[in-house]
């Protein structure tokens, strides 16, 4: 019996049968989808971040993109006393309330008539303390004497992880109440404050400014005083660091304490945004120490009669200009007020346009203005390009060189 050829041919088969099992899971293999490097699958599900569908798809599709999907859908939050039990109930476990890093609390609603109605004593501590690691948070429609003394303990005393702290129409029996929550967020970087109101305050303020802030930014917008809450807020020390400024300075606010402020501000200044609330300064602002300034905004400008008590005073802007000595100066707009368009003759366009040709403003961007004119029954308002081609004409040198800006948000006719 001759053996060799059977050996040969069992072991073909053999041969045969392992190139098939290859050929399979090689097959197998392409049908299965390649598989993507976790950086890479956090990289797309960041891009999706407002698209809240796509992220509860992406959050059923494999545990391993849970987190990164629940860092966005959880990211920010709304407490209103409608909810409270129930967020309450949801986010009582670190699981899903370390997720949370933007706070928006209201403490009341509004009727028909936008009249606000307060249910400041319904907020809870309980509730309060699932979100206690919160990054930032905004305070809204809030009334500080009603809400319970365990909330405002809480308050000011818990959140130090707080990096922006915002508070909208919230009001306090005294500025002291405010002054000691907001010294209470040592390590917060941005405070914004737009409607808020307290009806009485020490002169000086009681609380002491320390330990040392850590602003970097500061909007202060319809409050009771800007200047008061200022001197509370710093006192004598420097607001090192801080640059950025955004303040509404009201008629009874002495623009000598804005002036110190700002200079105060050094090089660190990058920004300044102010609303003169209308009425004409005596003083220009001196922006000489603030030697890295790129942006000016100057809001509340009354162009008013020149015969009137609340004239605007020409000579303010060119000296408030000439005073810069930053060489990163980019943006500066003129949010102005008019009577009827005469109010134009009040402000020296002439000359802002040889200061905007000056060496010192080479680098700039932008020279935006948005101007408002007033109704009155006995005028006829201008068109928007009448009023482009007055500018324009009266600054031909910053025109040519296309820094005028009229959008929409910069120029608007009442």
């Amino acid at each position: 019996m001759n053996v060799q050829p059977l050996f040969a041919k069992n072991n073909n088969l053999r041969i045969t049968a392992v190139q098939n099992e290859l050929l399979e899971s090689s097959a197998a293999a392409r049908r299965v989808a390649p598989r993507l490097p976790q950086e890479l699958i956090e990289q797309i599900i960041d891009e999706l971040y407002s698209d809240l569908e796509a992220l509860q798809a992406c959050s059923l599709t494999a545990s391993a993109w849970l987190p990164r999907s629940r860092r966005h859908l959880f990211n920010s939050l709304s407490l209103h006393p409608d909810n409270y039990a129930t967020i309450e109930e949801r986010f009582s476990t670190a699981s899903l309330s370390s997720y949370i890093h933007r706070l928006w609390i209201s403490c009341g609603g509004r009727n028909e008539d936008e009249v606000p109605i307060p249910r400041d004593e319904e907020l809870t501590v309980s509730v309060l303390s699932c979100f206690h690691k919160v990054s930032q948070m905004e305070l809204h429609n809030m009334r500080w004497d009603n809400l319970r003394f365990d909330v405002q303990d809480y308050f000011a005393t818990r959140y130090t992880s707080l990096t922006i702290f915002d508070l909208y129409d919230v009001e306090f029996q005294n500025l002291d109440d405010l002054l000691r929550l907001v010294r209470g967020f040592y390590n917060v970087h941005s405070l914004q404050l737009r409607k808020v109101w307290w009806e009485t305050e020490t002169d000086p303020p009681t609380i002491v400014p320390s330990p040392p802030l850590h602003l970097r930014e500061l909007m202060v917008y319809e409050t009771s005083s800007s200047a008061s809450f200022i001197i509370g807020l710093f006192g004598t020390t420097h607001p090192e660091n801080l640059q950025r400024i955004a303040v509404d300075w009201g008629d009874g606010d002495d623009l000598a304490i804005l002036d110190d402020f700002v200079q105060s501000a050094g090089p660190s200044l990058r920004t300044l945004e102010v609303d003169l609330s209308w009425h004409a300064p005596l003083a220009p602002l001196d922006l000489r120490l603030n030697t890295d300034l790129r942006d000016v905004w100057l809001d509340g400008l009354l162009l008013d009669e020149p015969n009137s008590p609340a004239a605007f005073q020409p000579t303010w802007i060119p000296s408030l200009l000439n005073s810069i000595t930053s060489p990163c100066m980019i943006e500066v707009v003129f949010y102005i007020f008019l009577g009827n368009l005469d109010g134009l003759k009040l402000l020296d366009m002439e000359q802002l346009d040889r200061i905007f040709s000056g060496p010192r403003f080479r680098n700039m961007k932008v020279i935006g203005f948005m101007l408002v004119i007033l109704p009155h029954p006995d005028w006829r308002l201008p068109s928007r390009s009448d009023v482009q081609e007055i500018i324009r004409q009266r600054m031909p040198r910053t025109n040519a060189r296309g820094l005028l800006r009229f959008r929409s948000h910069e120029l608007l006719i009442l």
